[in-house]
C-alpha cells in the first residue's frame, strides 16, 4: 500500500501547487500552503482509509483523523504558528485548488484500492 498511497498523496500535491503557483499566480507561500495542506487532508485519508476496519473502529479513526484536522486548522489562527510554517490563511482560489489537490489524491488512492471498507462484526465479535 506505501507506494500507491504516496504516489496518489504526491500527485494531488504536485498538480494543486503548480497550478496555484503558476496558472493561478498564488505566490509561494500560498502555493505552500495549498500543498502542505492537500499533504495533510490526504495522508488523513489514507490512515481512515486503512485503519477503519469495523465500524466501532471507524467511529474512533475518524474522530482521531477530525481532531488533526481541527489542529491544523488551529495552526492557521495563530499567527506566530503560521510564521514559523511559513504558511498563510488560504484564499478563495487557494481552497480550490486545496479541494482539486484532495479530490486528484482520493480518486487516484480509490483506483489503486486504497479506500474505507468497513466490515461488519460477525455474531462472535471477531
Amino acid at each position: 500500500f506505501a507506494v500507491p498511497a504516496s504516489v496518489a498523496v504526491a500527485a494531488g500535491v504536485a498538480v494543486a501547487y503548480v497550478l496555484a503557483l503558476e496558472v493561478l499566480e498564488l505566490g509561494l507561500e500560498a502555493s505552500r500552503t495549498v500543498s502542505v495542506s492537500v499533504f495533510v487532508t490526504g495522508s488523513l485519508y489514507v490512515i481512515f482509509a486503512l485503519e477503519a476496519t469495523h465500524r466501532r473502529r471507524a467511529g474512533w479513526v475518524a474522530a482521531l483523523c477530525l481532531a488533526l484536522v481541527a489542529t491544523y486548522a488551529a495552526v492557521f489562527a495563530i499567527p506566530f504558528i503560521r510564521d514559523v510554517f511559513k504558511i498563510v490563511v488560504p484564499g478563495r482560489q487557494a481552497f480550490g485548488m486545496i479541494a482539486l489537490g484532495v479530490g486528484i489524491a482520493v480518486a487516484t488512492l480509490t483506483a489503486s484500492g486504497i479506500r474505507p471498507a468497513v466490515r461488519r462484526r460477525s455474531a462472535s465479535g471477531i
